[in-house]
């Protein structure tokens, strides 16, 4: 039986995968739910993920939760951090934008002098 496969604890078949277990014992067996092949190994609600690094690192479900909850923390921090730098950024953007705006209306109105000048000098 390879890894992927999971064997039936009522009748013994053995499915492609959990999902063809759950579906399996649903249909010959009877067991209701969606998590029918996770309940046949004991598998608990935990993340996979998560049991993993638990494991590996020797802390309690708890502790990774908590590790977990700080690397969120400090995700959010940066996140913090580069909107409150996209709203410099954005500040600097507006200030020059208002420049041109001036200097444009300062050159229209010097453009508007020398065409004044050019039809008296004609």
């Amino acid at each position: 039986m390879s890894e992927s496969e999971a064997k039936c604890p009522e009748c013994g078949k053995v499915c492609a995968n959990e999902h063809g277990l759950s579906v399996h014992r649903r249909r010959a067996h009877g067991v209701p739910g969606a998590f029918a092949a996770q309940q046949a190994r004991g598998k608990s609600g935990a993340p996979k993920g998560l049991r993993a690094k638990a494991e590996a690192g020797g802390l309690s479900i708890r502790e990774s939760f908590a590790h977990a909850a700080a690397e969120v923390d400090r995700a959010g921090k940066i996140m913090c951090d580069c909107v409150d730098g996209l709203a410099v950024l954005l500040e600097a953007a507006r200030k020059l934008r208002l420049a041109y705006i001036e200097r444009s209306d300062k050159l229209r109105k010097l453009e508007a002098q020398v065409a004044e000048l050019d039809q008296q000098r004609a």
